[in-house]
């Protein structure tokens, strides 16, 4: 592992590797778990619940013939901040531009132009 594991490291490469190499793994996973439900070991797999940010898991839930249930764990404040997220960027309030780094410049002005 490269940098400091003690540290925060940079988001953006964690969440292109979890696109990018997670599936293989997790199929390998849903399999040995089928073939241990086959054998008696544990009760089979009826549906698979799936964080919302590791959409890997439909391809995998369409390959084994589950269903699966998406949900969200993130708070409302959050999900309000997502969902909210494209208008933003239309009205011109992200990407912050200049010097507007100042949180509270930044909360004034999305309050004020947000729903209007």
């Amino acid at each position: 592992m490269e940098g400091n594991g003690d540290v925060t490291q940079d988001i953006y490469p964690l969440v292109k590797s979890i696109m990018t190499n997670f599936l293989q793994p997790f199929d390998e996973l849903l399999t040995r778990l089928h073939q241990s439900a086959n054998d008696g070991f544990i009760p089979p797999i009826t549906c698979l619940v799936s964080d919302c940010y590791m959409p890997f898991t439909i391809e995998a839930a369409e390959e084994h013939s589950l269903p699966i249930l998406f949900f969200s764990p993130c708070n409302a404040s959050t999900f309000l901040c997502t969902f909210q997220y494209p208008t933003l960027i239309r009205k011109g309030l992200l990407p912050l531009k200049g010097n507007n780094y100042d949180p509270f410049f930044f909360l004034r002005e999305m309050s004020m132009n947000l729903y209007m």
